[in-house]
């Protein structure tokens, strides 16, 4: 819609009042209801104005650089942009503006566009004080408000594109969120911006590997490795990918990468200060430490956070070590049972091992492991008596300064795999929960309404490999009209989802795939549970807490009990619940036991109605039995190690 310069005229000026007296969304209206802004300069450089009285620079000096564009002799412009430039730190182009517009013409409107006193150069000067965008968008994401990171990196990209770390933590704000796409997109533009940046190419290992391409990902980690060759972050990170990939190649490259970084937490040691002695005996108080990336809500926590509340008592008390600032009710309960809590997140190796020296901590127990988090070259340092693996992803047996790691009759196997580290044996299982009470009753078994058995498993569709694909297709051809429901797959891409029905038509069985499909208000792990009569335990990525919730909602379920210790623990909660016989002892055997399950199906129905009652007595759903051993054996691991008999 085209208008008179005069009609024109006194729009603007009625959206600068507007702005003059505190009122930017009424400007904005005033210009955008008038006509098109993206080619009028002044409704741009109104709307600038606007942005800068909502406190986004960002904005504003993009919409003052399309004014420019549109009208780039107007000496208006030119001076707003050397004041908001200049106070945002851009001191060289607030330079270049102020000088071009000694020669720039008044705008033809005749109108002042200074209602905030910002085209004064040399005050500007005076007042250089640089956007908090990118340093807001990193606190956000280390608190996991996602919303908020989106919100700050999009301020600071449009204000400074050209800022790498901003767009690397954009990155990973999407992949957390699922955007796979849109993470691959902003980690590809921080490496054009800075492409000897080894992290970044860490990130978008993640990030492949999420779309399923990992020779892509192996090809980032190699970049890493040659970009930074002794970089043990590197060969952490590495470690940890490994964790998605098939035995084989687990076996094949875990035993050197593990060599190699203990070979560099050493030498990080002997240039560190001393490690703290350790005291002659122990007094009657046992001080229990935990190092954890996750004291939030999450299914970790939903697994350790019972046995830990029931740990302190009269001779026993808790020290919490905080990886990361993400904060909530969890939080809150674990700090108000800990004697001592530090939120170690930002504190150097040597200056937190003095803080657990100093809180006279007799065994800490990792829960970090080899994550982005995971403090190894702090643990090397040894300023416990005694340092245990528990859990993460893969948990940090094996490492140096851990010296040994919490195990079961389940996953002492693959624990005595890993050279060097001793296994603290827990006859009623690593982990134990309370009572799920947020989950509903046990509704009918779907296959009274089906008429066919419904497998279901619950896992990341990019780590579904063609030998997978394989294994549960023996399993629904071993049991003849069965499905299998692939569960919570909402942020699945169509590229993830073509794949996986890909490799299920390799072996005949795609039209008997299902995904959940859940309504929008409706529970997706409610749902999922309903829909499904016997529970797979994804392999090699076991999901130990998606077990415990089909038990306790009367579904039975099969894990395996072969490979490293990560695939196992499914296996290590079914032996907690004392359902030792739905352990299968390698993945040949997956296919017999869903077998012997189903031969008779309409005795399902049964099953599900009685499973709950019968799970909740075992120690899997009793964190005061696991509580009460585990005091116990750590007091007697501590005296053992003070004597020289461990590690």
């Amino acid at each position: 819609m085209t208008s008179s310069p005069d009609s024109l005229k006194q729009t603007i000026e009625q959206a600068l009042a507007y702005l003059r007296t505190g009122n930017p969304l009424l400007a904005i209206n005033t210009v955008s209801a008038h006509g098109d802004v993206e080619t009028c300069a002044p409704s741009c450089c109104v709307l600038a104005l606007a942005a800068y009285a909502l406190s986004d620079v960002g904005r504003c000096a993009a919409l003052l650089r399309k004014a420019h564009g549109i009208e780039p002799f107007c000496r208006d412009y030119m001076d707003l942009l050397a004041g908001i430039l200049t106070r945002a730190g851009r001191l060289e182009e607030g330079l270049f503006f102020s000088k071009m517009s000694v020669a720039g013409e008044e705008n033809a409107l005749g109108v002042d566009f200074d209602v905030f006193g910002l085209s004064n150069y040399f005050e500007a000067l005076k007042n250089v004080s640089p956007p908090t965008y990118y340093r807001d968008a990193l606190v956000a994401f280390l608190a996991r408000d996602f919303p908020a990171v989106l919100t700050h990196c999009d301020r600071e990209l449009s204000f400074n594109p050209d800022n790498a770390p901003c767009h690397t933590v954009l990155g990973l704000c999407m992949l957390e969120m699922g955007d796979f796409g849109g993470a691959r997109s902003a980690l590809q533009q921080a490496v054009a911006l800075v492409p000897g940046e080894p992290a970044t190419y860490l990130h978008l290992a993640k990030v492949h590997e999420k779309c399923g391409q990992f020779e892509q990902a192996a090809g980032c980690r190699r970049q890493a490795a040659r970009l930074a060759p002794h970089a043990n972050a590197v060969r952490v990170a590495t470690m940890a990918g490994l964790s998605v990939r098939d035995d084989a190649e687990w076996a094949a490259h875990r035993q050197a990468l593990q060599q190699d970084i203990n070979a560099a937490l050493l030498e990080q040691r002997q240039s560190a200060l001393p490690s703290t002695p350790f005291s002659p005996a122990g007094g009657d108080i046992l001080t229990v430490g935990v190092l954890s990336d996750s004291f939030y809500n999450n299914t970790l926590m939903r697994l350790v956070e019972p046995v830990l509340a029931r740990l302190p008592n009269g001779n026993t008390r808790l020290a919490g070590y905080q990886q990361t600032p993400a904060h909530d009710v969890v939080t809150v309960r674990l700090k108000g049972i800990s004697a001592n809590w530090t939120e170690s997140y930002d504190i150097d190796d040597d200056t937190l091992a003095a803080i657990v020296a100093g809180d006279e901590v007799d065994v800490l127990l990792d829960l970090c492991g080899y994550s982005e988090h995971g403090r190894l070259s702090f643990l090397a340092r040894r300023p416990a008596a005694a340092q245990l693996a528990w859990l993460g992803w893969p948990c940090a047996a094996g490492s140096e300064g851990v010296d040994g790691v919490l195990s079961d009759s389940v996953l002492a196997e693959a624990d005595e795999d890993v050279a060097g580290c001793p296994s603290l044996l827990l006859e009623n299982g690593v982990i134990a929960l309370d009572p799920l009470t947020e989950m509903p009753e046990v509704g009918p078994s779907p296959f009274l309404a089906n008429g066919a058995v419904t497998f279901g498993t619950v896992l990341d569709l990019s780590v579904i490999r063609p030998e997978i694909a394989a294994l549960w297709a023996d399993v629904l051809n071993a049991v003849p009209g069965s499905r299998l429901m692939l569960g919570k797959v909402g942020q699945a891409s169509e590229e993830l989802l073509i794949r996986a029905y890909g490799l299920f038509a390799d072996y005949g069985v795609s039209e008997r795939l299902l995904l959940q499909v859940a309504d929008e208000d409706a529970n997706v792990d409610e749902d999922f549970f309903a829909k499904i009569d016997v529970f797979l335990d994804p392999y090699p990525c076991s999901q130990p807490f998606a077990v415990a919730q089909a038990l306790w909602m009367g579904v039975p379920a099969l894990a395996v009990m072969a490979g490293r210790r990560t695939s196992r623990l499914g296996a290590s909660v079914l032996n907690a619940a004392g359902c030792r016989n739905w352990i299968c002892p390698d993945l040949d055997s997956l296919s017999v036991k869903a077998a012997m399950l189903c031969a008779n199906p309409s005795g399902l129905p049964a099953l599900r109605a009685g499973l709950r009652d019968q799970v909740a007595q075992s120690s899997l759903f009793n964190p005061d039995r696991v509580a009460d051993e585990l005091r116990v054996k750590l007091r007697s691991w501590v005296s053992r190690r003070r004597a020289g008999a461990v590690g």
